[in-house]
């Protein structure tokens, strides 16, 4: 029996410390983990100086806090890394810069909501997954028993790291039912509560709803045998199945909000998983939906096909002009691609110049895209060269080696290229290939000074956006955006408000002001990919466009009303909008 129990103690004890030890381990490895994320910045995030300026923000300070909470973390797990992650990438107050990790679950529950005056609202619902008679125009008052502000403030606190910007509020608005394991977000199951006034009701109804779950199929904390050392590897060296320099990720740069991605890639979960109505494309992605909560602003004229790629059509305005629609979902050209959906956009320009007075042109809720593909859609909407925002980029060897190998490339293919060659949409001309191949001379020029942050300079040399050689809308143009307009959604209307092209209406846009790189490392912490702005643009004016986006020529903040009763003021506030176009001119 003295034997037995000496065993067990001895067991025990060897138990214990090796849960000691793995605990420690697994917070070395962490630490180091941490390391290499910090080096990535030091190399390549661009905005440092300006964030330092703006935010208070530094990399040592911040990467020190996060060790800290590694550290002081009793027993931690993969979950608390990851949060610990997120809070550092969201201390940069950046929309390209984020954290996305592998997993499979999300959460939704069948309701959308928006805020007005510091209220909220359901603007949407999906029927076809609830029988709880919430609608449209109903009050959020609690949720899980809590006042819905709390609830919210407690999400912009724990889930951005903005909290007072307008962005951050309609993020979290989101965020509400909508759930991502990918984001490093908790993912809920089971029952919740809410309490809603009905729209005309003055009495207070509780409801239960069941958050729709998408199962977590990789499972972590598992501990690490077998862990190998951490090596950096860029997502732009990945190699590609196509090997022309032409795909290469240079001549692709992103400019779109870093969190898009796992979003869209859960709503393919949710659509799947749900029956619901086709026609309510705004519930299940407002980010890059085809049709955002506008709605009809006039009397139908024309429409454009449902199966087309733009929700377009042309209306008449109280003012009695035959006024162009199209919505910009984002800056990718969706499933027909760039080059096919910058074709469709130019026929649309070219009917819109013949048979309207003026055109809107719908971005809220754009997550942004590709740079060649928004200069494709910009160069339609002008007969003048726009002058262009110049950017100040971080480079590497990398960078210079890319240079270096196909300055001789694009020479050759100046001279040999075909008709109808375009990138992402946007025809490749004599011209361009000049300023491409200056602009791989400038960053062969800059490394060679020394230099690894740039001086100013024009992105792919492209000074002066020269119009499209066969459409062209030269007539009144109103650009609606708001705070949920990320990145090519940034600066897409700053281009046209520093040419004084068009009148711009509606709130702040994000303020996402560069171009992204992605970027990942071999890890046991399920971290897929991060992602940052490695540049930073200056508009005419020098200001750049990071944090501060653009500001609209005609601010319009949505009412309770709006939220209520079908965006009716928004919708006259527009068509006012339009009326002072013709009066500017």
């Amino acid at each position: 029996m003295k034997k037995t129990a000496s065993t067990i103690i001895l067991s025990l004890v060897t138990f214990f410390c090796y849960a000691a030890d793995s605990d420690e381990l697994r917070k070395s490895k962490m630490l180091s983990d941490l390391d290499i994320i910090k080096n990535s910045f030091e190399v390549k995030y661009a905005p440092s100086e300006w964030k330092r300026t703006y935010a208070q923000w530094d990399l040592n300070t911040q990467i020190e806090n996060a060790k800290s909470q590694i550290l002081s973390t009793p027993k931690i797990t993969v979950k608390d890394y990851q949060k610990i992650l997120r809070t550092f990438f969201n201390s940069t107050r950046d929309y390209h810069v984020a954290i996305n990790f592998y997993s499979t679950s999300a959460a939704f529950l069948p309701f959308r909501i928006k805020s007005a005056a510091g209220r909220y609202f359901i603007i949407s619902v999906d029927h076809k997954s609830t029988d709880v008679p919430i609608a449209k125009g109903d009050e959020l008052l609690e949720f899980n028993g809590r006042p819905i502000q709390a609830v919210m403030d407690d999400l912009k606190k724990l889930e951005q790291g903005n909290p007072e910007s307008l962005t951050d509020q309609a993020k979290a608005e989101i965020l509400l039912t909508e759930r991502i394991g990918a984001h490093g977000n908790d993912v809920p199951s089971g029952e919740v509560s809410i309490a809603v006034k009905h729209q005309g009701s003055k009495k207070k109804s509780t409801y239960k709803l069941e958050w729709m779950t998408v199962d977590e199929e990789i499972k972590n904390d598992k501990v690490y045998k077998g862990f190998t050392a951490a090596a950096v590897k860029m997502a732009a060296n990945i190699p590609r199945d196509d090997k022309s320099f032409l795909k290469h990720p240079f001549l692709h740069k992103s400019m779109r909000a870093g969190f898009y991605k796992p979003v869209k890639d859960a709503v393919k979960k949710y659509e799947m998983a749900q029956t619901r109505d086709p026609d309510d494309d705004f519930f299940v992605d407002p980010l890059g939906s085809k049709k955002s909560f506008i709605p009809y602003l006039g009397q139908l004229l024309w429409q454009n096909p449902d199966q087309s790629n733009f929700h377009a059509y042309i209306y008449m305005s109280p003012g009695q002009k035959r006024i162009g629609y199209i919505r910009i979902s984002d800056y990718e050209g969706g499933a027909a691609g760039a080059a096919n959906a910058a074709q469709e956009f130019a026929e649309l320009i070219a009917k819109f110049q013949r048979d309207t007075d003026a055109l809107v042109i719908d971005q809220i809720y754009n997550p942004g895209g590709e740079v060649f593909y928004m200069y494709a859609l910009a160069s339609m909407l002008t007969n003048k060269p726009f002058d262009l925002p110049t950017h100040r980029e971080t480079i590497t060897q990398e960078d210079v080696l890319y240079a270096l190998n196909n300055l001789k490339n694009f020479k050759k293919f100046r001279a040999a290229k075909k008709q109808d060659e375009n990138i992402s949409g946007y025809p490749i001309t004599p011209e361009l290939v000049e300023s491409i191949s200056s602009h791989l001379t400038f960053v062969i020029d800059e490394w060679n000074a020394g230099r690894t942050f740039t001086n100013p300079g024009y992105l792919y040399g492209i000074q002066k956006l020269q119009p499209h050689q066969r459409v062209n809308f030269t007539k009144p143009l109103l650009i609606l955006v708001n705070e949920m307009a990320f990145s090519c959604g940034d600066f897409l209307p700053a281009i046209l408000q520093d040419n004084k092209r068009a009148t711009i209406f509606g709130t702040q846009t994000a303020g996402a002001g560069g171009y992204v790189i992605e970027q990942t490392h071999p890890n046991l912490f399920g971290i897929q990919e991060y992602t940052f702005t490695a540049s930073v643009a200056e508009r005419l004016d020098k200001k750049p466009i990071e944090n501060l986006g653009v500001t609209p020529d005609i601010i319009y903040n949505l009412t309770t009303d709006d939220l209520q009763n079908n965006y009716v003021g928004y919708m006259n506030a527009v068509n006012s909008a339009v009326d002072g176009l013709f009066k500017k001119k």
